[in-house]
């Protein structure tokens, strides 16, 4: 820990009583009064060991003597997977504004906050658990109590998480089809197109609430791989100029091949935001655009309240005052509806490619020359847009996807013997 450049602790003495102490385990002494005031985590009872269900049909068809069809399906579903809710903010759910807007009635009730110059009394209440043994943190010294404290399920923690939970699960479902040519006359082709789904309740849209079903950052819905081979039909076992052992050495034993990707972009994961739109049709999402480029916006954001407040004038969550001018955006009191994922951001294209040329150098040695284009067409992916209602680059990409690469041209010579 720094601080102004310098350590507050050193070699000698890494624990300082006055800066960081080492906190001395009770033991059994508090009895059920150990970790009081402090954040509590417990294992469900009633842990389950998670499993897979899974089936699986595929048919395939031989097309004369080197082409093969295949289609099949694929169904996975998981059950008993675990997750963690903080069960002390379940009976807050009742008290959450389902307004989309910012309510400062339900901010001020759960924070106890008053009003000057009018306005309900405020919520707290006397703090009944300041002075009594085993108390730790605020609860120790406050003399007051919120309701964000006091309508928890158990308010003499600070936090109380539950944790594997076997109540989550996941549905994967995808159709495939693969089309296949094996070598002839030079040429190989491989086609493998899926078309797929994950969905499951991975997590809860607000703290202590139910399971929410949903896609996940995991969910990529289409997915193309293809590869090509093809032998130029010169040279020595070729089907032109095979005899010619003066033009072999140039025309011959060139190979060409390319791999194709295509994957569905992300999912976008989303903060709790006010839409006021009417159907999915109305974000016209687009992926990959000069959009990117230009700065413009990736998806429509009229559909959103981009307002920090009512009006651009100086913030005023004061209703009793003339100048109000309260917050809009909603916060941790409002029952969040809108999804985790929305929309995507760019997908994966890309080109691999790949010239080869063998040559004979005497019998049994062979040299192998290999020029590779990884990102062939220096195609770039697109970063995530920012989906902060209130940011300036609010629906707009800014640089590349972090995992993705400019063009890469790599030269190989092989000998083999």
């Amino acid at each position: 820990m720094f601080n102004g450049g310098l350590t507050n602790t050193s070699i000698n003495d890494p624990f300082p009583i006055a800066t960081n102490p080492i906190q001395t385990p009770t033991g059994s002494a508090l009895g059920v009064n150990t970790n009081l005031g402090a954040k509590m985590v417990y294992y469900s009872p009633s842990i389950r060991v998670p499993y897979s269900e899974r089936a699986s049909l595929d048919v395939q068809y031989q097309i004369g003597n080197s082409i093969v069809v295949e289609l099949g399906y694929i169904n996975n579903h998981q059950v008993h997977l675990s997750y963690a809710s903080t069960v002390d903010q379940t009976p807050y759910i009742p008290y959450l504004s389902r307004s989309p807007y910012y309510s400062g009635a339900t901010n001020n009730f759960f924070t106890g906050a008053v009003y000057a110059g009018g306005g309900p009394a405020t919520t707290n209440i006397p703090n009944p658990f300041k002075g009594q043994p085993g108390i730790t943190g605020s609860y120790a010294t406050s003399s007051l109590l919120a309701p964000s404290a006091y309508l928890m399920s158990n308010p003499e923690y600070t936090s109380v998480t539950e944790q594997l939970i076997p109540g989550s699960s996941s549905n994967y479902n995808a159709l495939n089809a693969r089309v296949y040519k094996k070598m002839g006359h030079g040429l190989t082709l491989n086609g493998v197109f899926e078309w797929s789904r994950l969905l499951g309740t991975f997590g809860q849209l607000n703290s202590g609430d139910i399971l929410n079903y949903q896609e996940t950052s995991s969910d990529y819905p289409f997915h193309f791989s293809g590869y090509g081979t093809y032998q130029l039909p010169f040279g020595k076992g070729r089907q032109f100029l095979n005899n010619n052992r003066f033009l072999n050495p140039i025309i011959g034993g060139w190979q060409y091949s390319a791999i194709y990707q295509f994957i569905s972009g992300m999912a976008i994961p989303w903060g709790n935001v006010i839409y006021t739109g009417s159907g999915f049709r109305d974000f016209h999402n687009v992926q990959h655009s000069s959009a990117n480029v230009t700065g413009a916006h990736v998806f429509n954001t009229s559909v959103f309240d981009t307002r920090t407040n009512a009006t651009t004038a100086a913030a005023q969550p004061n209703p009793y005052l003339p100048n109000y001018n309260p917050p809009i955006q909603p916060n941790a009191y409002n029952y969040r509806t809108f999804p985790a994922y929305l929309l995507r951001q760019d997908y994966t294209s890309n080109w691999d490619m790949d010239v080869q040329k063998n040559t004979t150098l005497a019998e049994g040695i062979n040299l192998e020359l290999r020029l590779e284009a990884f990102n062939a067409l220096n195609r770039p992916q697109y970063g995530t847009p920012n989906v902060s209602p209130t940011s300036a680059s609010f629906g707009t990409t800014s640089g590349v996807y972090s995992g993705a690469n400019a063009r890469q041209l790599q030269l190989g010579a092989h000998i083999i013997f």
